[in-house]
């Protein structure tokens, strides 16, 4: 390798330099916003200090064989991974490669799972002894229904349920929604338009006083909605099964032999403290160690 012409060197040290090309290829590395910050003569020093002294201290963790660390040689590997799939499989699996007449295809013949379900939001008030139900939903039917604001007042004075109280006794309505007890899933539906209430309903909770806010019967999206969500799932198909035949041949040539009876004699220690190469392959470093991230 030819070594770097002395004008284009702004720093050195040993028999190593740091090049114009260098600092400007870590600079334009950065997000805009970032770049846009060290465009006079002083920023640009001091982002020439952070490579200066990321490259001392990588050198630094090199002499000292930090390289061969496992937990380094483990994230490099994930790095290499990250870098195989980017490069080799993710440009053979591209959404909008995918044909449209396939992609309308789908969107014909999958329409009840794409349509959206019929829900509602709604607001209750809930109350543990009957009578004073009884009285607040008496009150709550004499409010005009538009009236949402003086609703949400009365969730606030009455309502026993101190975490809906936080959101104004709000709750989503689903037919399969779980946390709710059926029939008052059902009492929501019953009714006609916003402003509507029912109650004093009761459950294992106490006693019930619903107002609907809104509710949207079920729907099927346009083409031109679904579109992109389709694409996203036909790709996911083929890329799992993409995956699983490229992993498939590289064992076939590689020879794989896998002898299960070896794996009674790994041991799991429950006490064990996670590392940083069991989680994605980023490399944990201190932002003012690396140029121009801060």
């Amino acid at each position: 390798e030819m070594p770097a012409p002395a004008s284009d060197v702004v720093a050195r040290y040993g028999d190593k330099v740091i090049t114009v090309d260098d600092v400007q290829e870590q600079l334009n590395r950065r997000d805009a916003f970032i770049r846009t910050r060290y465009t006079s003569p002083e920023k640009k020093k001091e982002f020439l200090e952070t490579v200066v002294r990321f490259e001392l201290l990588a050198d630094e963790a090199l002499k000292k064989g930090y390289q061969n660390d496992p937990d380094i040689i483990r994230m490099y590997k994930q790095w290499l991974v990250a870098r195989l799939v980017q490069k080799d499989f993710d440009p053979k699996h591209d959404p909008a490669t995918i044909p449209e007449e396939e992609v309308r295809a789908y969107y014909e013949q999958h329409q009840e799972e794409l349509r959206t379900p019929e829900h509602a939001l709604a607001s209750e008030i809930l109350i543990k002894t009957e009578s004073l139900a009884n009285k607040v939903a008496a009150q709550a039917q004499k409010l005009a229904k538009d009236d949402g604001r003086a609703f949400t007042e009365m969730v606030l004075n009455f309502s026993e349920d101190t975490g809906a109280k936080q959101r104004g006794g709000e709750f989503m309505a689903t037919r399969d929604n779980t946390r709710v007890p059926p029939h008052l899933i059902e009492a929501v539906f019953s009714m006609k338009e916003p402003g509507d209430i029912v109650g004093p309903l009761k459950s294992d909770k106490g006693f019930h006083i619903i107002r609907l806010l809104k509710k949207q019967a079920s729907e099927l999206p346009t083409y031109e909605q679904a579109e992109a969500g389709i694409r996203d799932k036909i790709n996911k198909v083929r890329r799992d099964e993409g995956m699983a035949q490229w992993t498939a041949q590289l064992k076939a040539d590689a020879k794989l032999e896998v002898f299960e009876d070896k794996l009674s004699q790994v041991k799991i220690d429950p006490d064990a403290k996670a590392t940083v190469t069991d989680q994605a392959p980023v490399f944990r470093i201190a932002p003012e160690l690396v140029p121009g991230a801060k």
